[in-house]
């Protein structure tokens, strides 16, 4: 599968002010779905869509006029999304009017089939894949199109830079790099001579190319528009903004007082790091973990483990001696300390035993005080559903300590009276509680007592089963998202697991063909990952829209092979040198970049790291150049 290849990459980002032409964005318009005979004299008068006013319509009117475009009834949809074989088609109409030559689309009722001909044997395509009626129609030296499907911007730019002639690409704008786009790739100085001619100016103030975005009807005009009249081409004077989206802040201690391979964890407040501190010849283990909050100062330093909650601020130490809790400043916070505890939950609550597996335990609150006795042995203590206040006790009752392995049970408990649910005979366990009053269950059949695959649905607080049928797997990371949910099936043929997306009527809203479904963020998209088995083909990334199945992103050179982490709004990636041959790990760099390809970060070395916000707030902890740095994000 083929991975971005990239060579002493830099990227600066540059913080200027912006003219108020930037704010149009670069790219312009494509085909319709279907071939529609251009009237004579086209003006905005027959186009239902495209009105004087609007930043494209100059640019829509001019390519019309010149048959490198063309509209269905009378609509022009500026909006939609173009497919790859009407990127081709338009192509190879530029290329045929650059060379004054007759534009094979104007009276052609084939004029896809003729464009993909065309592009074919004037240099626009490579030749293999290329026959026709085959998925792939195109071979391009950084990837695959596919046909009928929507193509990215920086596939269009490929094409547009393999049909225009150098000298049509006069400088007039002093720009020497491109905001979140790596310049050193196969395609990077072809895009920056178009930023520089003027054809291209990227999305808003901060001047984004954003390279795996799907390009519209509206912006393949502009683009077409610019390259055949220089008139048309846009002067970008003062530079690009900052994104206020992105910020990245230097914290004030870097490698050199805290270890990378010491750090735990980040979440999002605080450090976590842990250091062997056994002395010469110790036969047991001794680890001390201190918690820094993010400007270097010491909240805890204790021989044991260590973690903390995001949602209230309590940080949990343990050792042979017991659990403590701590808070921000430090200051233990329970006057009980006992032999094992859980976590403090969102209300604040959590569990306490005299010895770790104990059927006798404790609901205690922050100040460690008792609020219900139990008498089962939980294993944790999570939120289920802030309505009812009830929470799942996922664990084991085991009847003394030495007894193994436990009894494996699950049952729901009021905050409020401490009274236990037994989940069973009804549900065999809960597999993922969503934090928003639902959960992800699996039922018993009634007929052989015990869950029967599919046998995954949804729950609610009172215990209804959402879903009209069962799935063999679902699941929901994110605790915003209450109508609509990842599953997943057996595909018999295959063997392999697939997955989806549906809502709550159990329609299906993304098909059930993915490999892996990343977090369905609260904006309303996510990572879909296809995984090709094949050597000779990659694997399929796109950011879809999960409720419509719409593809807002088209990751044509990220594959499964080097996505680190997908983040809800952004990717932590690996590309490598090209010079190296081998793919060699030590020649690997890392990036964080957005939805649409555009990179918020520097480069970041392989020998250097970075750690994602466990507690999925939009930030990431990372190491660059001996310094660490958070970078927030909010798409």
């Amino acid at each position: 599968m083929n991975t971005r290849l990239c060579k002493n990459i830099t990227v600066t980002l540059l913080r200027c002010a912006v003219s108020p032409l930037a704010f149009l964005l670069v790219f312009a318009i494509a085909f319709p779905n279907a071939y529609a005979t251009q009237p004579s004299g086209a003006g905005s008068t027959q186009l239902g869509d495209v009105a004087q006013g609007d930043w494209y319509h100059n640019a829509v009117i001019a390519c019309l006029n010149k048959g490198l475009v063309f509209w269905e009834g009378n609509s022009f949809s500026p909006s939609s999304q173009i497919k790859a074989n009407e990127g081709i088609a338009i192509v190879s109409n530029l290329h045929q009017y650059l060379n004054n030559a007759a534009i094979h689309g104007r009276d052609n009722p084939d004029w896809l089939v003729s464009g993909w001909r065309y592009a074919r044997t004037n240099g626009i395509l490579g030749t293999e894949h290329m026959e026709w009626g085959q998925p792939e129609l195109g071979q391009l030296e950084w990837g695959q199109l596919e046909w009928g499907q929507p193509i990215n911007r920086e596939s269009f730019i490929a094409l547009i830079l393999k049909a225009m002639p150098s000298a049509a690409l006069s400088e007039i704008n002093d720009i020497d790099s491109i905001p979140g786009y790596f310049i050193d790739t196969e395609f990077g100085e072809g895009v920056l001579s178009l930023y520089k001619a003027g054809i291209l100016v990227g999305d808003g103030a901060q001047g984004y190319f954003s390279p795996y975005k799907p390009i519209t009807r509206a912006e393949v005009a502009a683009i077409l528009c610019r390259v055949i009249d220089r008139n048309a081409r846009v002067s970008i004077s003062g530079g690009f903004s900052p994104d206020p989206r992105a910020k990245a802040t230097r914290l004030p201690f870097g490698a050199g007082h805290i270890a990378p391979n010491e750090i735990k964890e980040y979440t999002g407040n605080v450090v976590i790091t842990f250091r062997d501190i056994r002395t010469a010849g110790a036969s047991h283990e001794l680890i001390k973990h201190t918690v820094y909050d993010i400007f270097g100062k010491v909240l805890v330093d204790y021989e044991g483990s260590a973690n903390f909650s995001e949602s209230n601020g309590v940080i949990r130490c343990a050792n042979e001696d017991g659990v403590s809790y701590f808070n921000l400043e430090g200051a233990r916070i329970n006057n009980v300390q006992y032999n094992w505890g859980s976590h403090f939950n969102e209300d604040e609550l959590a569990l306490a035993f005299p010895w770790e597996g104990n059927p006798q335990g404790y609901v205690i609150d922050r100040a460690g005080n008792i609020k219900h006795p139990i008498n089962i042995g939980i294993y944790s203590l999570l939120r289920f559903s802030a309505e009812t206040r009830y929470v799942i006790s996922a664990g084991y009752i085991p009847v003394s300590r030495s007894d193994s392995p436990f009894q494996q049970d699950q049952s729901l408990m009021s905050i409020t009276t401490g009274e236990v649910t037994e989940l069973r005979p009804k549900f065999e366990r809960i597999e993922w509680p969503f934090l928003n009053g639902l959960a992800a269950v699996q039922l018993v059949d009634p007929t052989e007592g015990w869950a029967k695959s599919p046998a995954a649905n949804i729950i609610d607080a009172d215990l209804n089963v959402i879903l009209p049928r069962n799935f063999d797997q679902i699941f929901n990371y994110s605790p915003d998202v209450t109508d609509s949910f990842i599953v997943g099936e057996l595909i018999p043929q295959s063997g392999r697991q697939k997955y989806g997306v549906v809502n709550r009527n159990a329609d299906i809203l993304v098909p059930m063909e993915y490999d892996r479904i990343g977090t369905l963020s609260n904006k309303g998209h996510a990572y879909f990952y296809k995984i090709n088995d094949q050597s000779d083909a990659r694997d399929e990334l796109t950011v879809r829209n999960y409720r419509t199945n719409e593809a807002i992103a088209i990751h044509s050179s990220i594959d499964n092979s080097t996505v680190k982490h997908d983040f809800a709004n952004f990717l932590y990636i690996d590309i490598h040198d090209e010079d190296s041959g081998d793919n060699d790990m030590n020649d690997t760099k890392r990036v964080i970049v957005d939805i649409f390809g555009n990179h918020l970060t520097p480069v970041i070395n392989s020998q250097d790291h970075i750690w994602e916000s466990s507690n999925f707030n939009g930030s990431a902890l990372y190491l660059h150049e001996g310094a660490y740095y958070i970078l927030e994000y909010e798409r």
